[in-house]
């Protein structure tokens, strides 16, 4: 499997394994994903396409996504 910086490349995560690669905890991937920001399939156990993950990545950039159910800008200009 490809090893991309400090996660290895692989067609579906779970989703403690997206919290990880996130750098967050299970139960902020929990509400993601009951927030519908992230998609999920389930296969047993919820999981994320790599796609997926990118997508998200890139539709929630510059937004402040502590609160899935309440998201918003991040203002310009302010460091966080």
């Amino acid at each position: 499997m490809l090893k991309t910086g400090s996660f290895e490349y692989k067609p579906l995560y779970t989703l403690p394994e997206v919290a990880r690669i996130l750098g967050t905890n299970d139960a902020y991937v929990q509400n993601l994903r009951k927030a519908g920001l992230i998609r999920c399939l389930r296969i047993g156990h919820y999981k994320v396409r790599y796609e997926e993950l990118e997508r998200f990545l890139s539709d929630y950039e510059n937004k402040d996504t502590t609160d899935p159910f309440n998201v918003k800008e991040l203002p310009y200009g302010k460091s966080i």
